[in-house]
């Protein structure tokens, strides 16, 4: 009997490693599943997290479906302009008016250049000194000037949509302007010189709309004076400037 006894506790003392062994195997193949299934999802989350970002990356991509294209256009413009004589003898303000035609040329979907000629007019009835008083001898009287040349814009677009574009715009134009004989130069004798090279800064907002509309505020500033005569009398020198400085307007364009 002890030596069956021993025997017997020998098999239990066995059973009993091996269930031991066995609920060992079971809690590493549960944490081998676990591990896994983590993995699993840690990829499954990096995988959702890089659509994510490609998903909100793409949303700033611009669209080039419906971003702005390269295409002639026509436009008209209305505002107000400035003219001075001798910088600051006599001040000429008044509506200016005007056209444009060219080609845009936009070479990625925010950015471009255009090409384009202008012609515009501005009409000054009376005139200021520089003190803002009115010049009497202009009263009822109108100064014509005639503005022209051909331009080179920077475009670069901020906002690009289907049916909505939003930006600005810098460049420069080379022409010149004319002074007609009225108001100011009313009797103006045939060997003055009334035309004179024109260089200046364009600049300003514009908006692209359903593809064929535009609107822009335009601002152009001139670099150079002209002088229309010069002479000296009793030894001392007298000349006669003008200017186009400035001229601020509102500008409707159509894409073709």
């Amino acid at each position: 009997m002890p030596i069956f006894t021993k025997h017997t506790k020998r098999q239990a003392k066995l059973v009993s490693a091996l269930k031991f062994i066995q609920k060992g195997e079971t809690m590493r193949n549960l944490i081998t599943s676990a591990n896994r299934a983590n993995h699993t999802s840690s990829i499954k989350s990096r995988h959702l997290s890089l659509a994510a970002c490609l998903a909100c990356s793409l949303a700033f991509v611009p669209n080039l479906a419906s971003a702005e294209t390269s295409a002639p256009f026509v436009g008209v413009e209305l505002g107000y302009g400035e003219g001075r004589v001798n910088t600051d003898e006599a001040y000429l303000r008044g509506v200016q008016y005007g056209i444009t035609a060219g080609y845009k040329q936009f070479f990625m979907p925010y950015v471009g250049l255009r090409y384009y000629a202008n012609f515009s007019v501005m009409h000054a009835p009376g005139g200021y000194d520089k003190d803002g008083n009115d010049i009497a001898t202009l009263d009822k009287k109108t100064t014509t000037l005639l503005n022209y040349g051909v331009n080179v814009d920077f475009l670069a677009n901020f906002v690009a949509g289907e049916d909505f574009d939003f930006g600005a715009f810098v460049g420069v134009g080379v022409g010149a302007y004319t002074w007609l004989k009225s108001g100011y130069l009313e009797y103006a004798p045939s060997n003055w010189k009334l035309t004179h090279l024109d260089v200046a800064l364009n600049v300003g907002l514009r908006t692209n709309i359903a593809k064929n509309h535009g609107i822009e505020v335009v601002g152009r500033v001139s670099f150079l004076d002209g002088n229309v005569y010069s002479t000296t009398v009793n030894g001392t020198s007298v000349k006669l400037d003008v200017s186009h400085p400035y001229s601020v307007t509102a500008r409707y364009t159509y894409s073709f």
